[in-house]
Parts: C-alpha cells; sequence; structure tokens
C-alpha cells in the first residue's frame, strides 16, 4: 500500500509536466502554422502584378477586345440625380431601331459583358432583326468605379489599414517596404487620406430606363436577360409593360449564378483566379462554359473580368434577394415568355420554366456563358423564331381598331337599309 501511495505523486506530477509541455508546444506551433499559411499568400500577393491605370490597361488589350471596343460606343448616363455621369458601353447592329418591327436588348449577367454574346447580336442582325448588348456599370468597358476620399489608416477597421500597405508594397515594390522598416522601423504613410475608386452604385431599372432612352430604341423592345440580370430587372418589367413585348429568359436563374462568386470575391483566391490564366480556365470551365472556342478567348475574358482596376469593382450588378417565380409570373401573366436554357444543366431551365405560365423552353449546345459560333447561332435563332411568332408591336391594339371600324360600318349599314325601306 505504501509503494502505491508513493507513486500516486509521481505519476500526478508527470502528468502535470506532460501536459505544460503540449500546451507550450501548442502555442509555439500556431505562430509557425499562421507565418507558414501568410507568407506565401502574402509573397503571392506581392508577386501578382499590380492594378493598372486605364490608358495602360487598354494599350495592352488583346486584339479580340480592341476589335469589340472599336465596334461600339459609350453612352453617357447618370445613374441618380445626386450622381456624376458614368459611360455605359453597347453594341448594336441590324437595320435602323425606327424601320425594325423587332428590337432586341441583351442584358448579361455576373462575370460576362456585351462581348460574351457579340456573335448572338451578328447573328440577330444577319436575320434583319435590330440587336443591342450593353455592359452594365463595373463590367466590360462600362466604368467601373466613381473616386472618393478616404482615410488610409482604414478607422476601426485594422484589416483594412493593412490592407492599403499591402497596396502601397505591391505598388512601388518589395525593397520599398523594406527600406522603410530598416530606416525608421515601420512602414511610412506620409497622407492620411487618399483617392480610392469605389464600385458604382446603381439601379439597374433606373439606368436600363436611360439606355433604351439614349440609344434610342422605340418601345416596345424585346428583352433578353441573362443569369443574374432577370432578378435585378424583375420589378422594372412589371412596373413598364407597355415597354417589354417579350422577354426571353438566357441560361437565368432567379435563386443563383452559374459563376461562383465567392472565388471572385475571396481576397487571395481573387487574385489567383483573375491573376492566372490557366486558374481562371479551369474555374470557369467547370460552372459557366462547355468548351472554350480557343486560349485567345478564354484569355480575353479573364483580361476584361478583372479589368484596369485587378477587379477591384467586383463582379457588375448581382441581386441577393430571393425571386418567387409563381408570383412575379401570376403578376405578369400577359407578358410573352421564353426560356433559353444550356443543355447540360437542362433541369434548371424546365424549373423555371414550369414555374412560368406564358414560358416555353428551348436548349442550346452551349454552356450557361454563350461561347463558340455554333452556341451563338444556336442562341440567336430560338431568340429570332420567338419573337418573330409574336403580334407585331402594336398588333393587338390595331386589330381591336378594325374590329370597332367593323362593327361600325355594319350598324351605318343596317341604318341605311332600314331608311331605303
Amino acid at each position: 500500500m505504501a509503494a502505491d501511495s508513493s507513486g500516486g505523486p509521481t505519476k500526478s506530477s508527470n502528468a502535470a509536466a506532460g501536459a505544460g509541455a503540449g500546451a507550450f508546444h501548442f502555442r509555439f506551433l500556431i505562430p509557425i502554422i499562421v507565418s507558414l499559411v501568410a507568407l506565401p499568400a502574402l509573397l503571392l500577393l506581392l508577386l501578382l502584378p499590380p492594378p493598372q491605370d486605364p490608358e495602360t490597361w487598354f494599350l495592352k488589350l488583346p486584339a479580340l477586345l480592341r476589335a469589340h471596343y472599336s465596334d461600339g460606343r459609350t453612352i453617357k448616363l447618370r445613374p441618380s440625380p445626386d450622381h456624376p455621369e458614368i459611360g455605359v458601353f453597347s453594341i448594336r447592329r441590324g437595320p435602323p431601331a425606327a424601320d425594325s418591327p423587332h428590337r432586341v436588348l441583351i442584358v448579361h449577367g455576373a462575370g460576362c459583358s456585351s462581348f460574351s454574346f457579340r456573335r448572338v447580336v451578328d447573328s440577330l442582325a444577319e436575320a434583319n432583326v435590330h440587336a443591342a448588348a450593353i455592359d452594365l456599370p463595373g463590367s466590360g468597358f462600362s466604368d467601373r468605379s466613381v473616386a472618393v476620399t478616404q482615410n488610409r489608416d482604414g478607422g476601426k477597421n485594422p484589416l483594412r489599414g493593412m490592407w492599403s500597405v499591402v497596396e502601397d508594397i505591391r505598388e512601388k515594390g518589395l525593397f520599398w517596404g523594406f527600406d522603410q522598416l530598416i530606416q525608421q522601423g515601420y512602414v511610412n504613410l506620409p497622407e492620411k487620406t487618399t483617392v480610392i475608386n469605389n464600385p458604382i452604385e446603381f439601379n439597374a431599372g433606373r439606368l436600363l430606363e436611360q439606355v433604351i432612352h439614349s440609344m434610342p430604341l422605340p418601345p416596345p423592345i424585346d428583352l433578353v436577360l441573362h443569369d443574374t440580370a432577370f432578378p435585378l430587372l424583375s420589378d422594372w418589367i412589371s412596373q413598364n409593360p407597355t415597354t417589354i413585348r417579350s422577354l426571353v429568359l438566357l441560361d437565368s436563374s432567379p435563386n443563383g449564378t452559374a459563376l461562383p462568386l465567392w472565388a471572385f470575391q475571396t481576397p487571395l483566391v481573387k487574385e489567383m483566379v483573375m491573376g492566372m490564366g490557366c486558374v481562371f480556365r479551369r474555374a470557369v470551365a467547370g460552372c459557366c462554359v462547355a468548351r472554350w472556342e480557343s486560349g485567345e478567348e478564354a484569355e480575353a475574358h479573364r483580361v476584361l473580368l478583372k479589368g484596369w482596376d485587378g477587379g477591384r469593382s467586383g463582379m457588375g450588378a448581382s441581386s441577393s434577394r430571393s425571386l418567387d417565380l409563381g408570383e412575379w409570373g401570376g403578376r405578369n401573366e400577359q407578358l410573352p415568355v421564353k426560356v433559353i436554357w444550356s443543355e447540360g444543366w437542362s433541369s434548371e431551365g424546365r424549373e423555371v420554366a414550369a414555374a412560368l405560365p406564358r414560358a416555353t423552353l428551348s436548349l442550346h449546345s452551349g454552356g450557361r456563358w454563350v461561347q463558340g459560333r455554333d452556341a451563338a447561332v444556336e442562341v440567336a435563332q430560338r431568340i429570332r423564331e420567338f419573337i418573330t411568332s409574336l403580334p407585331p408591336p402594336g398588333g393587338a391594339e390595331l386589330e381591336l381598331e378594325l374590329s370597332r371600324s367593323r362593327s361600325q360600318e355594319d350598324v351605318v349599314s343596317q341604318l341605311q337599309d332600314r331608311c331605303e325601306l
């Protein structure tokens, strides 16, 4: 019994010592693990090219994008009465809008631009349809940001202050930061305030209304909405029934996006995806593109998505609210709707079409982003077949007027017959 009682304290002390050593090892490993994760991330951010000014970015554009830009024009609009003017890029093809019985306007979704639909616009124009597409603010060649003055110290957010230091190092070089640390023990930020570019905030409905009037596109028009453009403009469509003749939902679901937005909004992940062509192609191919037509095509999309500001302006407009398709369809049951979806995601397209009372469904061979000439021709053909199957603009009113005229002629004829009797 004595041996047992004498051995107890020894075991307890050994256990306590082991626990203390384990805690020490754990505390020692934490900064090592954090350093191993943070150091490569910081080095990657520093090695990636910094954002460029717009002029330098334009001079380095691939040939595909230079040709696309030269074929379009920029419209000056004001998103709100107290907002400065912004430039919205647009492309147009086909007969003059005033002379064409069909006027199609395409609005892209998250991650895309008018560049994604240039072949669809060309194919519609070849079929004698006036077709146009725009770049929403923050996307494509439209303005991406507005300049504002902001405190450099990050305010109450220390991470913002740290990020501004990283941005300075990326812009001025890694050795600039080391020189600052060696000479004075800290990185010097001489100015407390700086002019930064904030993403443009806008009301999509108001913007589209200004686009229609500025082009101009005489209403009613045939509206094609891709991906996130539908939830963005659903309320405006309900409020402007005389402006919209028909609606085409192109790979558009009200409760999700084709592009995984988290990969393009998360720091470091966004830098890798937008900064490295091979990573971008793989990230987009799994969810948006059935097959890239060429490496040049993929690179043009990456450059345009990244923009001159390094993707700071975000993915363009997107809607976070959920849309009840059945309720929306009930409020707009007189509006002809066509749902066009990629064959690879046809189940989602069938769900959208089933929820809308007057909707019909067609499939195309491309991806959620329309890529390739064949897929673009298919989509344009589906759109043309749909809009040409509808009565011409004003057809219902004209038929009603003719009916009234016939009724009046019948009454006059009957009165004349009675007078002769």
